[in-house]
């Protein structure tokens, strides 16, 4: 089965108000990477504090590729990999976002139901015992550097969607072989 992990970067927490700032997916089959920034659709909110986590800038939205242009080349990259199933670390989020933005431009990126969430899958080896996640206020971390770190992984410094996409992937290849 052909996996491909997702991460976005986003100008807040909400689909319906905020944008796409980048959009990575790794096909796991290949190790292709689709990546792009994006400048986010018209009327999107831009959180500061958002683009403070991923560290992107205003200046660099504002010469990205537009969100249509964005979703009709990932669309294409997609298609080109169907059928596929969607992965992500709390994959919910990244695919609210792209489903957002297939609503706004009418574009179709070919988005499975069906999804694995490496946060789900971590926790599940965790309560099996094969992993030891952090305790964060009394329950297991799930963030993607808690999970990495869980298997043996760094996570680098810098939070890109380029960089997450391969470090989902290589944390679901480490999670498949427990």
């Amino acid at each position: 089965m052909r996996i491909v992990a997702f991460d976005v970067e986003t100008t807040g927490l909400d689909p319906a108000q905020h944008g796409l700032a980048a959009v990575a997916a790794l096909d796991m089959s290949d190790g292709q990477l689709f990546y792009s920034a994006v400048r986010p659709h018209r009327g999107a909110l831009v959180n500061d504090d958002a683009l403070a986590v991923n560290g992107l800038s205003r200046e660099i939205l504002l010469v990205a590729p537009p969100e249509e242009q964005v979703i009709l080349e990932l669309g294409r990259w997609l298609a080109a990999r169907a059928p596929f199933l969607p992965a992500g670390c709390n994959v919910r989020f990244d695919l609210e976002f792209l489903r957002a933005a297939e609503r706004r431009t009418g574009l179709p990126l070919g988005l499975p139901f069906r999804a694995l969430d490496v946060a789900q899958a971590a926790l599940f080896a965790h309560l099996r015992g094969e992993i030891t996640l952090p305790d964060r206020n009394g329950l297991p971390g799930v963030s993607l550097a808690a999970i990495a770190q869980a298997l043996g992984l760094q996570r680098p410094a810098v939070h890109r969607a380029d960089e997450d996409a391969r470090l989902t992937a290589e944390c679901i290849r480490r999670l498949l072989a427990l």
